[in-house]
């Protein structure tokens, strides 16, 4: 063809191309360390996952449905390393790169994970988790107005989530504000009667204002050191994922107490044929 017919060939040939760009060439998928050793039924569902990346390792989300396989399994380098491939190929996988700081908080870097949550507050400030897992890093370090900023912010933005108003509370109760702590936590077990972690720290506030009969009831009835996450839109997702056998019991139970008998059994089914000589 003449010159400027073949150039512009080439152009549509560049442009239809299924090669990565050499800009963004995807980390190479790889098998984790001990996956021999994991339990037979998570390596069949984990290596269906690991096939599809494989297929396409330039594909941020199959990278990202990796990372969340590993994260449910409890295996938090090998999510963090996919998560990061996942923000490396497509920045806009804000939800990835939040799960990147997860991962470090779980991993116990404490550092890397607060500068990971705060870019992606600066990047997507109407995100209310990250400004949840912010307001819990601050308190945790005593950082009090900061926690009742990033704790507000999360109320503001998710009303009707219980998770800010038990970091509000948890942050009046620092400051031995019981009072206002009973208004906030009450206000969360109106939007979530079971939250171990409101009933505690609610407790801690009836203890307080001298109201000993009702905080030992609260106290008994709830949990100190559980940490409740704001949920995201992975945050079910995550949970399914998690094929051990606990894991597996867990989400039969879920299914259950909604009412999925057909799901619940189904799970409980595959969790037998995967450990049939499991007499638990």
């Amino acid at each position: 063809p003449p010159p400027l017919t073949g150039l512009l060939l080439a152009v549509v040939v560049s442009c239809t191309s299924d090669a990565p760009s050499p800009s963004l060439q995807a980390p190479p998928v790889v098998t984790p360390a001990g996956f021999g050793d994991l339990e037979p039924q998570v390596q069949s569902y984990m290596s269906g996952y690991l096939a599809r990346a494989r297929e396409l390792p330039a594909g941020a989300d199959r990278r990202a449905r990796l990372g969340l396989v590993y994260a449910s399994n409890k295996m938090l380098p090998e999510a963090f390393d996919e998560f990061a491939a996942a923000v490396q190929l497509d920045p806009k996988q804000e939800l990835a790169h939040y799960y990147m700081g997860i991962m470090k908080r779980g991993l116990g870097d404490v550092e890397s994970a607060l500068k990971i949550f705060t870019e992606v507050a600066r990047k997507n400030p109407g995100f209310a988790p990250v400004h949840h897992s912010l307001g819990d890093f601050h308190v945790d370090a005593d950082r009090i107005e900061e926690a009742r900023a990033a704790f507000q912010k999360a109320v503001d933005l998710a009303p009707k989530d219980p998770n800010g108003y038990v970091g509000l509370g948890r942050v009046a109760v620092s400051e031995r504000k019981f009072k206002e702590a009973e208004s906030f936590l009450d206000k969360a077990l109106e939007l979530q009667p079971g939250h171990s972690r409101a009933r505690y720290l609610r407790g801690l506030a009836y203890r307080g204002l001298g109201r000993r009969a009702e905080a030992a009831r609260e106290l008994k009835a709830g949990q100190a050191k559980q940490r409740n996450r704001m949920p995201d839109p992975w945050t079910r997702e995550l949970f399914r994922h998690d094929r051990s056998i606990d894991g597996l019991i867990l989400l039969a139970n879920n299914h259950r107490e909604a009412r999925r008998y057909q799901d619940a059994l189904r799970t409980l089914e595959s969790a037998v044929a995967a450990n049939p000589d499991d007499v638990d």
